[in-house]
């Protein structure tokens, strides 16, 4: 049944889009991404970038949540949120990617069209994409619809996980770019962490008055986990830590428990600033982290279960930096230890995030625009 949906949508969408190539290219980048609604830290900063550097050209975000269609009114509108993407992509010189795009891979785009993949994680740690095409996580429709095709170039963050990320594209070597993402700029300038770190605190004085423990576990597909983290909540000893709890943004799970802090106003990415302690289990949060050298806990409590599912490009329980806990009794024991050992988290991070103190952001910039050239 899907199979003949996507064979379906496939012949319209190559239909209507024959007619969108008719329209001029114009000196336009357009940007597209379904992980969320807005702009990502990487998409803003290498955005911003661009127009310092060539003011004339002209910059079109697409950014619309795949996982926000479940009812059918949804379903339509993204179906012309499609056809806006199509459009922009038959008139772009360049389309920069942060997630999969339907109209990329399934269509057959001008000549003079460049794609740049930049994935939206840091990192190699979750099997993604090929890897997992018979996974029980995996998508038995990759092949039908044409997943990761059609790209030009794809940025990776290591050498390491670019035999990673080769397995999940279906790429050969040549297409990458060994290049970490914008982030990793934003991650490193202490002026700019502390101004972040400032604002945190203005807005929750209570960060001050005690140690804070960020939890960011990755995207479950299910509610079931709810109880394991009403655990971690119980664990914490709210008199000697904060704890700021940060789900994934797809996630679907609400609490009301008001010991800790359930922010959804600010990433991820900025309450590392104030963390303490982070705590997440498959995240590639953890990349983030261990660039900011912070001590990091693995509340890995369905490892097993998640090694069958989706499994890992590394070997977790060898490579991973922190400590590894299944349950609340090992995670309190765990938060009395307060130790760990930098050396490992620092060769961590050296493998799987290749950055010299090079500006990220202004490198793919120029590669970007360079593209639009070519």
């Amino acid at each position: 049944m899907k199979n003949g949906i996507i064979k379906l949508a496939n012949i319209g969408m190559g239909f209507i889009y024959f007619f969108m190539k008719l329209f001029k290219t114009k000196n336009k980048i357009t940007f597209i991404s379904r992980q969320g609604n807005k702009n990502s830290i990487d998409f803003e900063l290498v955005q911003n970038e661009i127009r310092k550097m060539d003011k004339s050209v002209q910059i079109v975000a697409l950014n619309r949540r795949f996982r926000d269609i479940d009812p059918m009114k949804e379903k339509i509108s993204y179906c012309f949120h499609i056809l806006v993407q199509m459009y922009h992509i038959a008139t772009s010189k360049v389309v920069v990617l942060e997630t999969y795009c339907m109209p990329i891979s399934m269509l057959h785009h001008k000549k003079s069209l460049k794609v740049i993949q930049m994935w939206h994680a840091l990192g190699s740690l979750k099997k993604f994409g090929y890897s997992i095409e018979h996974k029980k996580e995996g998508s038995r429709l990759a092949k039908i619809a044409k997943m990761h095709k059609n790209y030009d170039m794809i940025l990776t963050s290591s050498e390491e996980s670019l035999k990673n990320f080769s397995e999940a594209f279906h790429y050969p070597k040549e297409y990458f770019k060994i290049l970490p993402l914008p982030r990793v700029d934003y991650l490193m300038d202490k002026k700019k962490q502390e101004e972040i770190k400032k604002d945190l605190q203005k807005e929750y004085s209570i960060l001050k008055k005690k140690k804070n423990i960020v939890y960011a576990p990755t995207f479950r597909k299910t509610k079931e986990d709810i109880n394991k983290i009403k655990e971690l909540m119980d664990a914490i000893d709210y008199e000697k830590y904060n704890l700021i709890l940060k789900l994934h943004p797809l996630t679907k799970i609400e609490l009301s428990d008001t010991r800790p802090i359930l922010d959804k106003k600010h990433p991820t990415i900025d309450w590392l600033s104030t963390a303490d302690i982070v705590i997440t289990d498959y995240s590639a949060i953890v990349y983030e982290a261990a660039l900011l050298k912070k001590r990091i806990i693995l509340y890995a409590y369905d490892l097993k279960t998640y090694e069958g599912n989706r499994d890992f490009y590394l070997d977790y329980k060898k490579e991973m930096p922190g400590t590894l806990v299944i349950n609340k009794k090992q995670l309190q024991a765990s938060l009395l230890k307060e130790e760990q050992t930098i050396e490992k988290t620092i060769s961590f991070s050296k493998t799987y995030v290749d950055y010299h103190g090079q500006n990220c952001t202004h490198i793919l910039a120029k590669l970007i625009l360079k593209m639009k050239e070519d």
